[in-house]
């Protein structure tokens, strides 16, 4: 029933973006040329160029799915704040019929669940890794503050930086 309701709330963003597009003007939605979430993106993370034109079907059907990965993150209780930029984003560029940058941001979304989900798996895996070594006898306090610390950067968000410090901790 909630994902129902999600993708209830993604097509009425939709259609809510479209009225308020014809409001205000297409000025609106226009990106600031500063920067957009690609740029903010994983290091490891590479767009995959569809196959011929990614249409109006495909771009909507893509961002249906990525509201309800985002809603699965959400039932994990794992934050969503980068994913829902990322998918408000790919709602203004769906709205532009910009409908390649949709699947690159959409294709973003899924790198981070992706991302999120194999973080969480290594953690409780060096978590045991290092409850065992400790019962042996095996001094862990570093590898259990560098843990730690991964979570914290991976609870902001911070990736790259989480990952390294698993891996450092390893």
């Amino acid at each position: 029933m909630e994902k129902i309701n999600i993708i209830y709330v993604v097509l009425a963003l939709l259609v809510l973006g479209g009225g308020v597009l014809l409001f205000f003007g297409e000025q609106m939605f226009l990106p600031t040329g500063y920067f957009t979430l690609l740029d903010l993106a994983p290091q490891d993370f590479t767009f995959a160029e569809p196959v011929g034109e990614f249409t109006v079907i495909e771009a909507r059907l893509a961002l249906e799915h990525t509201a309800e990965e985002i809603q699965e993150m959400k039932d994990l209780n794992l934050s969503t704040g980068f994913m829902l930029d990322a998918l408000g984003e790919a709602q203004a560029a769906y709205l532009e019929e910009d409908y390649l940058q949709v699947a690159k941001l959409t294709q973003l979304v899924s790198y981070v669940r992706g991302e999120k989900l194999e973080f969480l798996d290594r953690k409780k895996l060096l978590q045991e890794k290092l409850r065992v070594a400790e019962k042996e006898g095996v001094k862990t306090t570093q590898s259990t503050v560098l843990v730690g610390n991964a979570i914290r950067e991976f609870s902001s968000e911070r990736f790259d930086q989480a990952n390294e410090l698993l891996a450092q901790a390893s």
